[in-house]
């Protein structure tokens, strides 16, 4: 087994009380990812079927993502590049996210 070492490249929370992921629209994340970065971790409480999106707010749609995050997030890391400053979007797929949390964090 070979393990890899990945610096962290900073960390999003997102609290579903406080900031509800809806079918109806999507929801800005972070207005800024923190550092640019080759690889995301996600986990994600919700218990829904999410969508993430780093175009603009009202382009999120019109990107090289959006991808799905199931029910508890992804297992690992997936490699994505993306650029300090981007802005990360969520849209719920099959109901409302409004309890549990979404945590990133961004590697480089």
């Amino acid at each position: 087994m070979r393990i890899l070492s990945r610096v962290s490249a900073g960390k999003v929370i997102n609290n579903y009380a406080t900031t509800p992921v809806t079918t109806g629209a999507w929801v800005q994340i972070t207005a800024s990812v923190p550092s640019s970065c080759s690889a995301v971790g996600i986990f994600d409480s919700s218990g829904r079927i999410l969508k993430l999106s780093t175009g603009a707010p009202g382009f999120e749609d019109a990107n090289e993502l959006p991808f799905y995050i199931p029910p508890g997030g992804l297992d690992g890391t997936i490699s994505i590049e993306m650029a300090k400053g981007k802005p990360l979007s969520a849209k719920a797929i099959d109901a409302n996210a409004t309890i549990g949390y979404m945590l990133l964090n961004f590697f480089g």
